[in-house]
Formats: C-alpha cells, structure tokens, sequence
C-alpha cells in the first residue's frame, strides 16, 4: 500500500510507526455489523495490496485501513493525524467522543456513560466501532459478570489488542485524554504522555466510488467469503491505565 504516513516534517520526529498492512485482513463472519456497514476505498492506483481505508456507512466516517499505523504520545498522534497524506488524501484526524454530563469520568463503572465498560456506542466513534461494527464484548457485562469472546479486527490490519487515543483531551486535568481500551472494552483518561496507538478517521466517505459491501465479496470459483474467520489473541496490555 502507498500510504504516505509520514512526510519530510515528520521524518524528523521520533514517533513510532508499525508496519503497513501487505492486504487487508479478515474478519468473523457474523459477528458485529462490519460485513454490511464497511465499504472498501482504494485510494490509490495500486490496489494490489487490498483496500487503504474503509467507508463507515452507519457513522459516515472513512477508517484508515491500517489500524496500527502509529504509536506515541497524545500529542504525537494529534499531529501525525492532521498531517497525514494518503495518495493525496488529507484531512484526517483522531477519533471523537462525547464527554457527558459533568466535565471528566462520570465514574467508572460496569455500565459506562462516558467512561468505563459498555459505554453508549453513540457517544464515542471508537465505541461503537468496538463493540456494534465489530461485534466485541467487554470484559465485564453490565451486570459485572466476567465475560469472554473472539477478538473481531474486522478487515483491518494490525487492529492492536491495545489503547487508542480519541481526539479529545481531559478537561478536568490536561495531563490526561481520553482513549478506548481494546483490551478489555473500556473508555479510559490515560496521561498524555503514554505511549499509545492511534487509528486515523476521516469525516464521510473519502472515495466517491462505491465498492460492494464486505460480506459480498467472495473468491471467483470458490464461493469462498473473504471476510474468513480470523482471529486475534487478547493480550494484556504492558502498562496499567488510570481510571
């Protein structure tokens, strides 16, 4: 994929970056709304390595395809999304959340209204993206009760078991913004200064030409659905974060 994550002003800055996706990835069939609510977008004249973003038909927003192009501090990834250039393609930015009610986390709990588990998918693009497009569970259901399930990354490439940042800093402490906990389905405020993923987001559809939905999308001769079951281990992330 020819996506320009980093031009000259920000080849001198330390952030990191993880690998580009070599095609897109597989998703669970059946799980989540993904297979009808994502649409591919070739973005460049090259579309031998899969799909560079994904139109969001239920938010009308654009994901870049690439879940796991940066990682670094809140301030980082701020830039890194304002300044990204896919094939000509700019205007990107981090995703957006709603802080409600009183500034900050109205109290972290089993069933969230701004942080903590089970949060209202129509408050937060990450949110909803987790736990609607993507069908995934957080740890705890709204009773408190351990749960389990298959980690869905959708078509996505490198959809870290993770933190992300969102857009949205902290208002009651500016050391602090708001993320999305892919571990275990939690909105949290860790510090700014943590080193996190970031998943670029555009606002509606970058690619007026429109692809079929993911789950008509099969393999000529086979019947085969590309959107096969693909599986990503959940892991633990290295760091705890303040909730």
């Amino acid at each position: 994929m020819s996506t320009h994550v980093v031009r000259a002003a920000l080849a001198a800055l330390t952030f990191g970056a993880a690998a580009l996706p070599q095609a897109w990835a597989t998703g669970i069939p059946g799980q989540g709304t993904w297979e009808t609510d994502l649409e591919g977008r070739y973005l460049s004249a090259d579309h031998s390595h899969g799909f560079d973003a994904f139109y969001d038909k239920a938010l009308d927003v654009t994901w870049l395809a690439n879940a796991g192009a940066f990682k670094g501090t809140w301030g980082g990834a701020q830039y890194w999304a304002a300044h990204l250039d896919v094939d000509g393609v700019s205007g990107w930015r981090l995703p957006i959340m709603v802080d409600t009610g009183a500034p900050g986390c109205a109290g972290y709990a089993y069933v969230g209204t701004d942080c903590g588990y089970n949060v209202d998918p129509g408050t937060s693009e990450l949110v909803h993206m987790f736990y609607v497009t993507l069908g995934n569970k957080a740890r705890y259901d709204t009773l408190g009760h351990k749960q389990t399930g298959s980690f869905n990354s959708g078509p996505f490439s490198n959809l870290a078991v993770d933190i992300y940042w969102s857009g949205v800093a902290y208002g009651p402490d500016t050391d602090f913004a708001w993320a999305f906990v892919t571990t275990d389905g939690a909105q949290a405020r860790p510090k700014k200064l943590s080193s996190y993923y970031a998943w670029a987001v555009h606002s509606g559809d970058v690619a007026e030409v429109s692809e079929p939905p993911l789950g008509a999308l099969a393999l000529f001769g086979s019947g085969v659905v590309l959107a096969a079951t693909g599986r990503m281990k959940r892991c633990e992330p290295s760091g705890r974060v303040r909730r």
